[in-house]
């Protein structure tokens, strides 16, 4: 039996959360806030200006949703027009001319992609599938292996190289591909934080540094405070790692009574003070959930009556948003904003 077809990484967060142009925060709302965006929403806010660039990506996101690729495709090609240097557009307009057939299409956009952010690894697993489908194994597999150099611990691009060898007929390459494939699902399977769970629990690990924070995983995220917590036992929430495979940790800490969950280097820790395969590995690549916020809302630190709120930070009625995850009648979210 031959091996499966390769596949795209997911779209929606993992790629997304980089590449915005304007500041990016990360916090929680209550899913009271929210209702599914629609098509006639962002139609409305092109009526009102023709050239917001965002709305037209947003309308292209929802379309994409509906499985209407043509008129994604349209409406991510009008935003490129607008703003083309927002790598985003290229990426979402790729993946539709993927679900239509059109490979050429596809590998153009990844490669305009790669050119303004080339150290992206899904954008080249991606174009390495247009590639594969293509037939042109040769291609494709070098593709993968500039994935895998980019991101080593990724299971699905190991699957991709390991079926274009297969094509090629380098058994053993392919199989040694597979193997390690498998190894990092197996891993995977254990570590990663599925969309929508919890991170209910968390270890306890002590503090080597004052804790220099961010609203998420990245210098891309607003800032937070520093937090005078040398030498104390801080609780450690989950790890994630940035576009430059720097691992951050989502940590509690305490202000003014009030709980509040931030991002900060894992360097800021003494690692040999707890089980670091025992914390939940974020796995943004599943999540893709766009929302509409219906009620303008307080931002807060965290999920619960236990978590302080932002000082004057507020998400307003009509805002979109990316849900990354949803616990205890919370969601947490990701926009930009200039606020």
């Amino acid at each position: 039996m031959e091996p499966k077809d390769v596949r795209r990484t997911g779209k929606g967060w993992n790629c997304w959360k980089w590449m915005l142009q304007t500041l990016l925060i990360c916090l929680f709302l209550p899913l009271l806030a929210f209702s599914e965006s629609n098509i006639e929403d962002y139609t409305r806010a092109i009526e009102s200006n023709p050239n917001d660039a965002g709305a037209y990506h947003d309308r292209g996101r929802a379309y994409y949703d509906a499985e209407k690729y043509n008129e994604a495709i349209a409406d991510f090609s009008r935003a490129i027009e607008l703003n083309p240097n927002d790598v985003i557009n290229y990426y979402f307009r790729a993946d539709s001319y993927y679900e239509i057939g059109k490979y050429d299409e596809v590998i153009a956009d990844y490669t305009r992609a790669i050119a303004l952010s080339p150290y992206e690894s899904a954008y080249y697993n991606n174009r390495g599938c247009a590639y594969f489908c293509q037939q042109n194994y040769k291609e494709a597999s070098e593709e993968f292996t500039r994935a895998i150099e980019l991101a080593p611990y990724e299971s699905l691009y190991y699957n991709n190289r390991g079926n274009t060898y297969y094509h090629l007929r380098q058994f053993d390459e392919a199989s040694a591909d597979y193997t390690r494939g498998i190894e990092l699902a197996s891993n995977d399977s254990f570590s990663y934080v599925e969309s929508g769970s919890s991170l209910d629990g968390g270890v306890e690990a002590l503090a080597i540094d004052n804790l220099a924070t961010r609203s998420g995983p990245s210098t891309k995220y607003r800032e937070t405070g520093t937090y005078r917590v040398k030498g104390q036992l801080v609780r450690v929430i989950s790890l994630s790692y940035d576009e430059n495979d720097l691992c951050w940790v989502q940590c509690e800490v305490t202000d003014r009574n009030k709980l509040r969950r931030v991002y900060t280097g894992l360097k800021r820790f003494d690692i040999t003070s707890f089980d670091l395969d025992g914390v939940p590995v974020e796995n943004p690549k599943d999540v893709d959930a766009r929302a509409k916020v219906t009620t303008t809302s307080k931002a807060q630190y965290g999920p619960g009556d236990d978590y302080g709120a932002y000082s004057s930070l507020t998400v307003d009625k009509g805002q979109s948003v990316t849900i990354i995850t949803v616990e205890n009648g919370y969601a947490q979210v990701e926009w930009t904003t200039s606020k």
